[in-house]
């Protein structure tokens, strides 16, 4: 796992699972809907007519918003993972079960690891790191009488 990709994350998750308002309707309904809305993107080009409504995002819910979908979306499988680790529910045994049956495909607890990790790779490689601070800040020694 990827420590700064992880923050991005979770602050992405918080924005979609406020705008979502569908955490009372369960992780299974909510990655259905989004499964809707995945294909549908991904079949719909840049030039694709009917409107577009996009939502306010900002920060960090922006850049990883862009990284998901944009030039080529991330691989549905690591997408379904991430929305359901960050925007749903943060509960990997949980989270296994409902993406095992709504993959099609049995999950184990080491493949849903996998999978956060491969998403964050996806997404670090699309991704500016955050700066560094370039000079560290210095303790000053409480044992030390200098002024320095």
């Amino acid at each position: 796992m990827i420590d700064w990709v992880d923050e991005m994350c979770k602050s992405w998750g918080s924005h979609e699972s406020r705008s979502r308002h569908q955490i009372s309707a369960g992780v299974a309904s909510t990655l259905g809907r989004i499964k809707e809305e995945w294909e549908g993107a991904s079949q719909q080009g840049k030039s694709a007519g009917g409107q577009r409504f996009p939502e306010v995002r900002v920060g960090d819910n922006l850049k990883i918003h862009r990284a998901l979908r944009e030039p080529t979306p991330m691989p549905y499988r690591l997408f379904a993972t991430i929305y359901a680790h960050y925007a749903v529910v943060n509960n990997a045994r949980r989270n296994i079960v409902v993406l095992s049956e709504h993959l099609q495909e049995e999950m184990t607890l080491s493949d849903y690891w996998r999978a956060i990790d491969a998403a964050h790779y996806f997404l670090s490689a699309r991704l500016e790191p955050p700066a560094r601070s370039s000079s560290p800040t210095r303790k000053r020694n409480p044992f030390s009488f200098s002024s320095n």
